[in-house]
């Protein structure tokens, strides 16, 4: 979410009740309030003493209670005004003379005013003074936090300032108009605004409730309805205008100002009064249109209004009964209303800032059972050990006098390897105590741990969201929970037993964040009002918990409504919910892990089938055997290195006593070498080669059409030979083919080299052809280059020589002995690690029978 700034009219209230309360909390009651110990009656119309202080300056003057205040300082005063009264008390010099009618004399009483307000209290009551201080700083605290924290939520800015002005509440106003007189005037301008808002208390209580958990009313109507507060705020602050700004304050009252104020007073009243009862009135809307989570907040507020009521009302009742401020008078009372104010605040910071409320009689409830057994066990612990130290130590000195001065450090050590032992043994008995203190803590932690091990068993995402959805169930109690699982990638799938599935994109920025941060998160409504979990707002979760996977990336998502209980999800809920959420990733990733195999492994089967097809294939597209010759003997093998290669060779029986010698080599290996020799093969079968002049022109067209139907880089190397039984010659190209060798029978060798460049390679191909003649006894033999190339494990290839060698020694064997003596010496070289495609193709003359040599020859002479 995107960092707000706070507005700037935040900073100028801000300021202007930071300084009031320095003010009105430290500078007037340390400083310069003095202290003069006149109780008057407020409303009646003379100034008639209630009560004297004694130890006062007033009753060091002779002041008795029942005189009747005639002037100050030779200014008569005419109306009871006991402002104004301390007002002139305070603004005057030592040489204050107060004019007093006492049974039917006037008498001048000098009053010799030193010291300060605070200097003049007991200690009970300066602590209770310090601790008000206290209690307003953190309100203006919690205000500022409020303001600068949601500068833009409407509800955090109406408590932030219904907070501020409640600390005016607080603060010692007698005097402070002779105060503000005496600071510099842009002080005064700041202070003088912000001091007179107490006064309309109820209006900011109507304000922040308006707005509490979620505003009522739009911008025009709070307009209208903050109309007769403005009126009544405007008229105050010009009515007390002089008394802060003016040079001669006291003529205000001389000319009757308290008339000014007692013709608008009722009126002000009333409708200070209707702002309350609206107050009311717009927390009961608001709560019948709120959802289960705002109801607990508002009944949460209500529990810490209600409670602060108690701190303000009946101090502001006895304040009219003894006509003085409560602190001053009864400092033990002050401090009860004090701890009032104290739970009202944290009431009010729990629902506001925190957002999640925790019912008042569960948190009392549990914090008891926490401190009484958890705690308790741990404070009787070591008040034990102390026990026994101090018990050991005294013993040791009485019984061992040598050792007195060492009693108490062995002693100490004594205790501390006790409360070590003892913390040792409360880890063993933590478990008893939360079965039997904790039922329901503990039950939920043991169906969590449980729901953590048996979602590591499931087998398939259905039956993880059924344990996840049960467990947390049983466990939490929540009012509704929504499971959503990864089911294809940045995709999050619920899981419902019932209704139809919803789908969540895993890569909006929300969830990003919430899946680095790895934590399950409770929800606030600043979180619905951004707009960020558009997508959740049907269910409108209260707690977000993330099931990152082990490259930390979001695969399901936990959303869990409020309690039934209406308790918030404690910490150590999120703690075992991260937890299970942990193992919850696990059991996802073997999930997806087994699923992954299971497609891989099916569909490496079907691989496997169709490899299997393929193998046959083309095993059925070699020969069988080599058509029967008069004077040649051929046989053939091809050794695949995978299940299926790219080379071939082929006996083409082009007509009776003409035989085709074919051996080509596919660049590559594999199934694409596979397709691209039958594509060949398929070529070469196509064009019959009637006579030897027909094999260059027969070539051209099957590198053409092969070259057509390949990649470019793709190509193949051939031997094609043409051998007429009647003549014994054998006309052949090669196509840039590992030359084949004719082992004569006198042991000469003849290569066929290449007579052609490599087919498929370039569109511009010509070949040239060449004739050898086989005499009895020679062998020819054709070979892949799987065959020289293969390598032992010291790398070394088998190589042409090898191969020649093993020739010259083997040539009088069959042809077929020979192939397989072949081949065979060439897997024992590489240990049966072949790594290309093995062919070998062995063509030997041998003698015809006279009387068939004669047959043929008549049979040619005839043709």
């Amino acid at each position: 979410m995107s960092k707000i700034q706070p507005r700037w009219w935040i900073g100028a209230l801000a300021l202007a009740f930071v300084a009031n309360f320095l003010v009105a909390h430290v500078y007037l009651p340390f400083s310069a309030s003095p202290s003069v110990g006149i109780q008057t009656r407020f409303g009646s119309k003379e100034p008639r003493v209630w009560k004297v202080d004694p130890g006062s300056p007033a009753h060091s003057a002779g002041t008795r209670s029942g005189d009747l205040i005639k002037g100050v300082s030779a200014d008569s005063l005419d109306s009871a005004d006991e402002y104004y009264l301390l007002e002139q008390l305070i603004s005057q010099s030592d040489g204050t003379v107060i004019t007093v009618e006492r049974s039917g004399k006037q008498l001048a009483l000098k009053l010799k005013i030193t010291g300060t307000y605070f200097e003049s209290l007991s200690d009970v009551d300066r602590f209770a003074l310090l601790f008000w201080i206290l209690i307003g700083a953190l309100e203006l605290a919690v205000a500022a936090f409020l303001a600068f924290g949601r500068p833009h939520d409407s509800s955090a800015l109406s408590a932030s300032l219904f907070l501020a002005v409640l600390t005016g509440l607080n603060s010692q106003s007698a005097g402070s108009a002779a105060v503000l007189r005496a600071l510099p005037l842009f002080l005064r301008a700041i202070i003088y605004p912000v001091s007179l808002l107490p006064l309309e208390m109820l209006f900011f209580a109507f304000f922040f409730c308006a707005n509490f958990p979620r505003p009522l009313f739009r911008r025009n109507t709070w307009i209208k309805l903050s109309v007769p507060a403005v009126l009544i705020y405007a008229y105050m602050a010009l009515l007390n205008l002089p008394l802060c700004f003016g040079a001669h304050p006291a003529q205000m009252f001389q000319i009757g100002v308290g008339v000014y104020f007692e013709t608008v007073k009722i009126p002000s009243l009333l409708v200070l009064c209707g702002y309350g009862v609206a107050a009311v009135i717009v927390v009961i809307v608001n709560f019948r249109r709120c959802d289960i989570a705002e109801r607990r907040r508002i009944k949460l507020m209500l529990v810490g209004g209600l409670i602060g009521l108690a701190s303000i009302v009946p101090a502001a009742i006895i304040h009219d009964l003894i006509h003085s401020d409560l602190v001053s008078r009864s400092g033990l009372i002050s401090i009860g209303f004090g701890l009032l104010r104290i739970i009202f605040l944290a009431c009010f910071v729990y629902a506001v800032v925190k957002q999640k409320v925790f019912a008042i009689p569960v948190l009392l409830q549990r914090s008891g059972r926490y401190l009484l057994v958890q705690r308790g066990y741990l404070f009787v612990l070591v008040t034990f050990g102390v026990l026994i130290t101090a018990f050991f130590a005294r013993e040791l000195a009485q019984h061992v006098p040598a050792t007195a001065g060492l009693s108490v450090p062995i002693g100490a050590a004594f205790g501390i390897a006790l409360v070590w032992f003892g913390t040792i043994v409360h880890k063993r008995v933590q478990m008893q105590l939360d079965r039997a203190f904790f039922r329901s803590a503990y039950d939920a932690q043991q169906l969590l741990e449980e729901m953590a091990e048996r979602s590591r068993r499931a087998t398939s995402r259905s039956e993880l969201a059924e344990i996840l959805r049960a467990r947390i169930h049983s466990a939490l109690k929540p009012v509704r929970i929504a499971v959503l699982l990864e089911t294809t990638p940045g995709r999050l799938t619920s899981f419902e037993s019932n209704g139809s599935p919803m789908t969540l994109d895993a890569k909006t920025p929300s969830l990003l964040a919430l899946a680095k941060s790895g934590r399950p998160r409770e929800l606030e409504q600043e979180d619905w009002e951004s707009g960020a979990l558009e997508g959740l707002s049907d269910l409108r979760p209260e707690c977000l918990v993330p099931i990152i996977g082990r490259a930390e990336d979001l695969r399901g998502l936990l959303l869990l409504g409020s309690k039934l209980s209406e308790e918030p999800y404690s910490s150590e809920d999120l703690r075992l919910l991260q937890s299970a959420a942990m193992q919850a990733g696990v059991a996802l990733e073997n999930i997806s892990l087994a699923e992954d195999i299971a497609v891989r492994l099916q569909a490496e089967q079907i691989a496997a089938r169709e490899l299997e097809i393929a193998r046959s294939v083309q095993r059925k597209l070699l020969p069988d055997a080599a058509p029967v010759l008069n004077s040649l003997q051929c046989v053939g093998r091809c050794l695949q290195a995978r299940q299926v290669g790219g080379d071939f060779y082929d006996f083409l029986e082009y007509a009776p006593g003409k035989l085709g010698l074919v051996l080509a080599d596919i660049a590559g290996k594999g199934i694409s070498a596979a397709l691209l020799m039958a594509n060949l093969q398929a070529h070469l079968r196509s064009h019959r080669v009637l006579a030897p002049t027909d094999i260059e022109t027969a070539l051209a067209s099957v590198n053409r059409l092969f070259r057509n139907g390949i990649e470019v880089g793709s190509f193949a190397t051939l031997f094609l030979g043409f051998y007429d039984d009647m003549s014994n010659v054998l006309t052949y190209a090669n196509c840039g083919h590992a030359p084949p060798a004719v082992m004569r029978r006198d042991g000469r060798v003849h290569r066929l080299e290449a007579t052609a460049t490599v087919l498929g390679a370039f569109a511009d191909w010509r070949c040239d052809v060449e004739e050898v003649k086989l005499e009895e006894g020679d062998v020819l033999v054709l070979y892949s280059d799987g065959i020289t190339e293969a390598e032992n494990e010291n790398g070394e290839q088998f190589g042409e020589a090898r191969l020649l060698e093993l020739l010259h020694g083997c040539r009088d064997l069959a042809a077929d002995q020979l192939l397989e003596t072949i081949i065979g010496t060439v897997l024992d070289f590489s240990h049966n690690q072949q790594i290309d495609d093995i062919t070998l193709v062995i063509a030997q003359a041998k003698a015809v029978p006279k009387l068939l040599h004669r047959a043929a020859s008549s049979s040619h002479m005839t043709q």
